[in-house]
């Protein structure tokens, strides 16, 4: 049984139907045709300052960011970057067993 969900992306509202164990993150790239690869990048980082400025922390999980070799050159994460508190590899077992440590250190920080 599919799940509506509704975004609102860029102040367009969008409507997908999800199954209830399925990852958003397919619905969003493969029914709303949402990559972030044709926006402006200038549109990016004005959404990436307006996310900043409502969080505490702001954590960007990239998957490829951990391969040797790697370095930040499509143009939507350069525009991000600069809003970011954290950039995090995520693309194995062993670099979210990292970010679940981190996740609990910055717990225990802000209880502190």
């Amino acid at each position: 049984m599919r799940r509506s969900v509704i975004l609102t992306v860029s102040g367009a509202t969008c409507t997908a139907a999800v199954e209830p164990r399925g990852l958003l993150v397919h619905a969003l790239r493969d029914q709303l045709d949402l990559t972030g690869t044709r926006d402006d990048p200038a549109v990016l980082a004005r959404e990436m300052a307006t996310l900043r400025r409502s969080c505490h922390r702001l954590v960007w999980l990239d998957p490829l960011a951990g391969q040797p070799g790697f370095e930040p050159l499509a143009q939507g994460l350069v525009a991000a970057l600069p809003h970011v508190d954290e950039f995090v590899p995520c693309g194995n077992v062993r670099s979210l067993a990292a970010l679940a440590d981190r996740l609990g250190d910055w717990g225990a920080r802000r209880r502190a």
